[in-house]
């Protein structure tokens, strides 16, 4: 029989983190705040990002501030991405993918850069990564 206390979860980890574009057109952010933290196994993470001025038609990407794990949970992690002027999008991680990407509302093609130009986004994520 466990005692009180044995189960305990780690105390919480947490930093902040700089994303990337990875979508290959080499786009610098705006990073306003992006910060991590990871409990539970699980890590949660907020974007607070300006794409720049680009007429890019590459599929809009982002880093991740650690890599999505692959295995027995069989889920990928999708949200809302929400942007100061544009129609807010969603946004999908593959398992075991170390991007984020971005989807337009209602749609299955994915956004392109040119598509966030100059827009805000504002979004979290929480999915699950390798350990």
């Amino acid at each position: 029989m466990p005692h009180i206390g044995e189960f305990q979860t780690p105390p919480p980890k947490q930093g902040q983190f700089t994303p990337t574009d990875t979508s290959g057109a080499g786009l610098v952010l705006t990073t306003a705040l992006c910060d991590w933290i990871l409990t539970g196994g699980l890590v949660h993470a907020r974007y607070r990002i300006s794409y720049p001025a680009t007429a890019d038609v590459s599929n809009a990407a982002l880093s991740l501030p650690f890599q999505h794990a692959t295995g027995a949970s069989g889920l990928a992690a999708t949200g809302t991405v929400q942007s100061g002027v544009a129609q807010a999008a969603h946004w999908f991680i593959d398992q075991g993918s170390s991007e984020l990407r971005i989807y337009p509302v209602g749609s299955f093609t994915r956004a392109r850069n040119v598509d966030l130009s100059n827009q805000p986004l504002y979004f979290s994520v929480t999915y699950k990564p390798v350990p």
